[in-house]
């Protein structure tokens, strides 16, 4: 049990670069903002300006930092970029006051952590993937807590107390309305100008913002022996009615995105998607049978250990990439029990991460009691 001192939480938030670190972020944002706490985000990358919008249309704050380029790709452009966005989060971090800085894990994050670091701010680290990241783990240093989206693989690279609170989920999904699988497919219907039957399986098919061209390809193929199954397909940027055509006389909803992502988990009875952090999580939370093929280009292969933990402990299959042709894609579609409810992968749900990571937080710097000396708490220096 913990009670809280009465005072705010004011803290920082680095989460720029992908939407894989900047929506959770937002998500705790808009968790602390919920309970009163007040959080300031700290963007850099090229989809800065856009995720600012993005915070600005929920009511959070956000601060643009100098886009930083690939180090591994202009190491010495880099170095001489980061003294400028340090010291602009100096700047920001001094106006602000914040209590404590929490970083989200890539390279981006390193200005903000060196600016705390100057300043005597307490650092918290996330990470949303099996394998936490080099970024993280060099912070993980200095930092005081660690929360990682499922247990750590290389746990004995983290150098502070770590452990596995969940991804925080962006709140439309948690907070989607639920309803039944006959419910949200004639929402779906209704929308897409579909004619699904709830009595026929669905399929939910989607490759992240990269490495869709494999399963543009591979899955319509694979899926065409299934006459009878309905398949809804996010194609990726520019690619949805060309893999339409490929799906010929069978029932489908093939676009390039869309955000009712919410309502395609209800309506459908399993996925096929790459193992990004926050697209595994979800899976577990909605509990739907999954066959995950990860990305073979991400950062030290962590797509490879999201799925492996998926597969393992809950109701996921993995297929490398390589490994991805339509015979193989078809003896998975064709199991008996690949449509059946997820209900191990649902027990694996941690839909309380944002408040969980919030909770450390408080504990870490004491605006949060703690009554009982639990291995948890005990463990934030």
């Amino acid at each position: 049990m913990s009670e809280k001192t009465g005072k705010k939480l004011k803290f920082a938030i680095s989460c720029g670069g992908t939407g894989g670190h900047f929506y959770p972020g937002l998500s705790i944002a808009e968790c602390a903002k919920g309970e009163g706490d007040d959080a300031l985000l700290l963007l850099s990358g090229r989809n800065s300006a856009a995720q600012r919008d993005i915070a600005d249309g929920r009511g959070v704050s956000a601060a643009v930092l100098p886009q930083l380029p690939n180090p591994k790709r202009k190491p010495f452009t880099y170095l001489s970029v980061i003294f400028a966005a340090t010291g602009k989060c100096r700047d920001v971090m001094r106006e602000f006051h914040p209590d404590a800085l929490l970083c989200m894990g890539s390279f981006t994050a390193l200005p903000a952590f060196l600016a705390a670091e100057s300043l005597g701010i307490p650092v918290f680290l996330h990470d949303g993937n099996a394998r936490v990241g080099r970024a993280n783990r060099w912070m993980s240093r200095f930092a005081r807590f660690l929360g990682t989206a499922f247990p750590a693989v290389n746990g004995e690279c983290i150098k502070c107390p770590h452990e596995a609170v969940g991804m925080p989920l962006r709140p439309e999904l948690l907070n989607c309305a639920k309803m039944s699988k006959a419910e949200a497919i004639g929402i779906l219907n209704r929308k897409f100008g579909a004619d699904f039957s709830p009595e026929r399986n669905v399929l939910l098919v989607f490759g992240g913002s990269q490495g869709a061209e494999v399963l543009n390809r591979v899955i319509p193929e694979a899926a065409a022996a299934f006459p009878e199954l309905q398949v809804i397909h996010l194609a990726g940027k520019g690619n949805g009615e060309k893999t339409a055509s490929l799906y010929n006389s069978m029932a489908h909803i093939c676009i390039d995105g869309s955000e009712e992502m919410g309502l395609f988990y209800q309506a459908c009875d399993a996925v096929v998607s790459r193992s990004g952090g926050s697209s595994v999580s979800e899976i577990l939370y909605f509990g739907k049978k999954a066959l995950l093929i990860p990305y073979p280009y991400a950062a030290e292969n962590h797509q490879y250990d999201n799925a492996a933990y998926a597969a393992k402990e809950g109701d996921a299959f993995l297929l490398e990439n390589s490994d991805c042709t339509v015979e193989k894609v078809r003896s998975v579609l064709g199991r008996g029990d690949f449509f059946a409810p997820g209900e191990r992968s649902a027990k694996l749900a941690k839909p309380g991460a944002a408040a969980e990571m919030l909770k450390i937080i408080r504990q870490g710097i004491g605006l949060e009691k703690v009554e009982n000396n639990t291995e948890k708490a005990g463990a934030v220096k």
